[in-house]
């Protein structure tokens, strides 16, 4: 699997002057076939894939986006007011699925759970995918 990675962070609103020369740029360093996701306050360029995980919204994928819009243009204001991480399934935040796509829903939200980023040593925990 492919994995989609952000390779600019354009404002939302500004001017138009110079995109064209900016897309140019870009499909010539990362590639052709760039996807533009509008994102909170500004347009986030990225490379295709078969996943993207500004589309997921699980705390790795989460921590991924925001560590690569910070990589970009170093602003940690700009994804800091986000919103709280559920699972999908069961909307428990101690979920594992809520700290990674790839674990299973169990369906509670009793804390310690092995997955959750709640886990018994507060961190991630190798769980059942």
């Amino acid at each position: 699997m492919i994995e989609s990675r952000i390779v600019a962070v354009l404002a939302l609103i500004g001017p138009v002057s110079g995109l064209a020369e900016e897309a140019q740029r870009l499909e010539e360093e990362h590639g052709p076939g760039l996807i533009v996701k509008q994102r909170f306050d500004c347009y986030l360029i990225m490379t295709p894939g078969d996943f993207y995980p500004i589309n997921c919204g699980c705390g790795r994928c989460d921590e991924l986006v925001r560590s690569q819009i910070y990589e970009i243009d170093g602003n940690g204001i700009r994804y800091a007011c986000r919103f709280m991480i559920v699972c999908p399934k069961c909307g428990n935040k101690r979920c594992p699925r809520a700290s990674h796509h790839d674990y299973q829903c169990t369906g509670s939200n009793e804390p310690g759970q092995t997955g959750s980023k709640y886990g018994p040593s507060g961190g991630y925990q190798e769980a059942t995918r």
